[in-house]
């Protein structure tokens, strides 16, 4: 019996050490192919602004990890990475693009270029057209950089037609048949049209510029004729003096009539080197020649009566005459008053 107690013991125990070698057996190879499992995966280090963060990833490719970890940057960020890990690893960073600013069709808009990147790129990449009579602040060439500010104009040009009006010209002709200083319109003037095409130049919009390129005659204009006389009215006649005597004059003159003495001056020589004296007048030789024979009454003819005389002295000008008298109390009491003077034959 003890024997027998023995074997089973001993088969018990050999079953339990065949299990205990089988699960390490087991556990040994879990850890072997976890182990090579591990050292299949890249190591990809992200670097955003002052934050780093460690991944592994089996892609080896580093546009697959950032796709497979779901990295999401701004329209004005840019992965500074390499193209895959190298030796199991890769550094990946998170940088900063350059910030423009474009002006164009009455907006300011926010662009993000790569250094190396020029205008041009960016355009083409933004999608922004340059026609051909567009113009735009920077050249195309140049390289971007960050905060570099331009603008594109957008200029057009249209035409635009109007209808003018054209002045009509006006022609003086001399006639005898009337009075100097006599007119009258024998013609009148009418304004001719024309059409007017425009070349416009707009920028942004708005016109800047505008030039005539054809011009069409629709209506001539008619001028206007003017008459202007050259005859000169006939303004003699004859007049009757106080004293009765018929005197002939070929010109009649209404004038203002002043008063002037020698009384209380030195000087009583006239401009003609005559001594001053009643009958010696002062004229302006230009309305009145010097040496001229006068007959000089009131305006009306009836008031008063200086009589004939001759223009021998100046110190007026105009429409003026100044009579002379013997004495100041004279001068005094005649005044200033309206007179016919009468320039005899």
């Amino acid at each position: 019996m003890h024997t027998k107690n023995n074997n089973s013991t001993k088969k018990l125990f050999s079953a339990f050490f065949k299990k205990a070698v089988i699960f390490l057996l087991f556990i040994l190879l879990s850890a072997l192919c976890f182990l090579a499992f591990r050292s299949d995966l890249n190591t990809f280090i992200v670097y955003d602004g002052d934050v780093k963060t460690v991944y592994n990833s089996e892609h080896s490719k580093t546009a697959d990890f950032i796709n497979e970890a779901g990295i999401i940057i701004g329209e004005d960020e840019y992965f500074d990475m390499p193209e895959e890990a190298l030796n199991g690893s890769a550094e990946i960073y998170i940088r900063k693009k350059n910030a423009i600013t474009l002006k164009v069709d009455g907006e300011e808009k926010t662009l993000y270029a790569l250094n190396g990147e020029t205008v041009a790129d960016v355009l083409e990449k933004y999608q922004i057209a340059l026609d051909s009579d567009d113009t735009i602040s920077v050249p195309l060439t140049d390289e971007i950089s960050d905060g570099l500010e331009f603008e594109i104009v957008r200029v057009a040009f249209s035409t635009a037609e109007e209808t003018a009006a054209i002045p009509f010209a006006t022609e003086k002709r001399s006639t005898a048949k009337l009075d100097k200083g006599k007119s009258r319109v024998i013609q009148d003037g009418i304004k001719g049209s024309k059409k007017l095409v425009y070349s416009i130049k707009t920028e942004n919009g708005k016109e800047v510029s505008r030039e005539i390129v054809s011009e069409e005659i629709l209506t001539q204009p008619v001028m206007k004729i003017i008459e202007q006389g050259t005859r000169v009215p006939d303004t003699s006649g004859v007049v009757k003096t106080w004293a009765g005597e018929t005197l002939q004059y070929k010109k009649v003159l209404n004038m203002t009539a002043t008063a002037y003495t020698t009384e209380r001056t030195s000087d009583k020589i006239t401009a003609t080197g005559q001594v001053a004296r009643v009958g010696l007048v002062a004229v302006d030789k230009r309305v009145i020649p010097l040496g001229s024979k006068l007959y000089i009454v009131s305006a009306d003819g009836k008031s008063w009566c200086y009589g004939k005389a001759v223009a021998a002295d100046t110190g007026v000008r105009g429409n003026k005459i100044d009579l002379f008298f013997n004495t100041y109390k004279e001068c005094i009491s005649f005044g200033r008053r309206k007179a016919t003077v009468y320039v005899l034959k």
